[in-house]
Formats: C-alpha cells, sequence, structure tokens
C-alpha cells in the first residue's frame, strides 16, 4: 500500500509540474495587457480622444484586463498541452502572437499525426469562442 500511495504521489508532482500554477496566472495576464493595451489605444483611437488621458488609460486598462481573463476562460476548454503553450510563454515574457503561431503549428502537426481530429478542433474552438464572447458581455 505504501508504495502505491508513493507512486500515485509522484505522478501527481510530475503532472503538476506541466500545468500553469496560479503564478504563472497572474504573469500571462500581467503580460497580456501589457501587449494588448497598445493595440487597443490604436485600435480605438478616435474614441478615446473624447476622454482624459487619466480616463482612457484606465478605459483600456479595464477592457485588457476583462480580455485577458476571458482568454483564460477560452484556454480552459482546450487540452492542457494547449493550455500550456499558450500560457507558460506569455507568463514569461513572450509575444501573444508568437505564442498563438506556436499553438497553431503544434495543433496543425498534430492533427496531420493523428492525435487531433478536424472536428475535435472545430468543437473546441466553438466552444472556447462561446465561453470568451459570453464572458465578455
Amino acid at each position: 500500500m505504501k508504495y502505491y500511495t508513493l507512486l500515485i504521489a509522484l505522478l501527481v508532482a510530475c503532472l503538476n509540474t506541466t500545468y500553469a500554477e496560479p503564478s504563472q496566472l497572474d504573469k500571462y495576464k500581467q503580460n497580456y495587457v501589457e501587449q494588448l493595451i497598445p493595440l487597443l489605444k490604436e485600435r480605438m483611437g478616435t474614441e478615446l480622444e473624447m476622454e482624459s488621458e487619466a480616463d482612457a488609460n484606465e478605459h483600456v486598462s479595464t477592457i485588457a484586463k476583462r480580455m485577458a481573463e476571458c482568454q483564460l476562460i477560452a484556454i480552459a476548454v482546450y487540452p492542457q498541452k494547449y493550455q500550456d503553450a499558450s500560457i507558460i510563454p506569455v507568463a514569461n515574457g513572450e509575444d501573444i502572437r508568437k505564442a498563438t503561431s506556436n499553438v497553431n503549428a503544434m495543433i496543425e502537426t498534430d492533427i496531420k499525426n493523428g492525435e487531433l481530429s478536424k472536428n475535435d478542433l472545430k468543437t473546441i474552438t466553438e466552444t472556447a469562442t462561446e465561453k470568451y464572447k459570453a464572458c465578455l458581455n
């Protein structure tokens, strides 16, 4: 019995090292927001002109934070390896677009290797999109 308990404890410890930890999720959100704010300011240009600089910054920051939270909710629908590949690089400061491109390449490879079907990907993506939209509303 001792050996089974030890084996289970070791497996749990090994599995937990691959999952994004709470501190990584916080770093992910922080880096996501920092990278998203300039893009939002650019896209919302004329809309922000009506606000003071401080109000515009707060407005964009609030939107970016909400988008980061919603992104994590959407990512949670994907298999763990895609979650980790999405979250950990951004948590470590990698560009969101580069991380997304890497995950997309991983998914393409997995489809080619038969590890993921196009139908499963479609279902996962639709569910993630629904969760993201519901979160933003």
